[in-house]
C-alpha cells in the first residue's frame, strides 16, 4: 500500500532541534497545507495554543499563515 507523507522541509523525520534548559528559541511555522494544522513538540513544555490540536484547544494554524 502506498501513501503520501507530509514532511517538514522535505525530510522524514523532520530536522533535529537541540536546546539546553533555559535556551529561548523562536520557530516560525508556515502552514502550506489546505487545512488547519499544528506542530506537536516532544520534550518541551508549551502553552496549549503552541502545541495543541486544531479545533480542540486552539484554532490551529490556518492555511498560508505563520
Amino acid at each position: 500500500r502506498s501513501g503520501r507523507a507530509i514532511t517538514m522541509n522535505g525530510t522524514v523525520p523532520g530536522p533535529l532541534l537541540r536546546f539546553r534548559e533555559g535556551d529561548e528559541a523562536v520557530i516560525h511555522v508556515t502552514n502550506r497545507l489546505e487545512e488547519d494544522t499544528s506542530i506537536h513538540w516532544h520534550g518541551l513544555i508549551l502553552p496549549n495554543p503552541m502545541d495543541g490540536v486544531p479545533q480542540v484547544n486552539f484554532p490551529g494554524i490556518r492555511p498560508g499563515e505563520t
